[in-house]
C-alpha cells in the first residue's frame, strides 16, 4: 500500500489511516458459480488525510475513526452481490473521499480462492480528490 506514497502531496504534513487485509467471505464475480456460493476476499483501505492540529492535541473529535473506514468495507463488501471488484474498489473510494479531510484512497481486493496456483487475483485502486 505504499503506492499513497509515491505522488507528492499540497499539503505539508498529512497521516496514512488503514485497514489491512480485512478478510471475509462476499458474493462477488460474474459467473454462476460466485452468484450462488461466496468467497473469500481479502480487502486494504489507506487513506491519506491532512494533518489537523487538533489531532496534534490528542482529540478524538477532529480525527477519522479507523472503525469507520472498517464499517465502510465491511458495509460495500455485504450489502449485495457484486460483479466486479473494480466495482467494490469505486464504491469504497468513494465513500472514503466524501470525508472533508481524506485527501487520496488507496483500496486493493484480492479473491482468495480463484486459482490454485496464486495467492490472490484482484485489483488496486488509487483516487484522490
Amino acid at each position: 500500500m505504499n503506492l499513497l506514497l509515491m505522488k507528492k502531496s499540497k499539503y505539508k504534513e498529512t497521516r496514512i489511516l488503514y485497514v489491512e487485509e480485512y478478510i471475509s467471505d462476499a458474493y462477488i464475480g460474474i459467473y454462476e458459480n460466485e452468484k450462488k456460493n461466496s468467497q473469500r476476499v481479502k480487502i486494504s483501505v489507506s487513506v491519506i488525510v491532512k494533518n489537523i492540529d487538533e489531532a496534534l492535541n490528542d482529540n478524538f473529535e477532529f480525527v477519522l475513526d479507523y472503525s469507520t473506514l472498517r464499517e465502510i468495507v465491511i458495509d460495500v463488501l455485504h450489502n449485495k452481490h457484486t460483479e466486479l471488484q473494480e466495482t467494490v474498489c469505486d464504491r469504497i473510494a468513494e465513500r472514503c473521499l466524501s470525508f472533508n479531510d481524506v485527501i487520496k484512497v488507496c483500496i486493493k481486493i484480492g479473491k482468495l480462492d480463484a486459482f490454485n496456483d496464486c495467492h490472490a487475483i484482484g485489483c488496486i485502486l488509487i483516487k484522490e480528490k
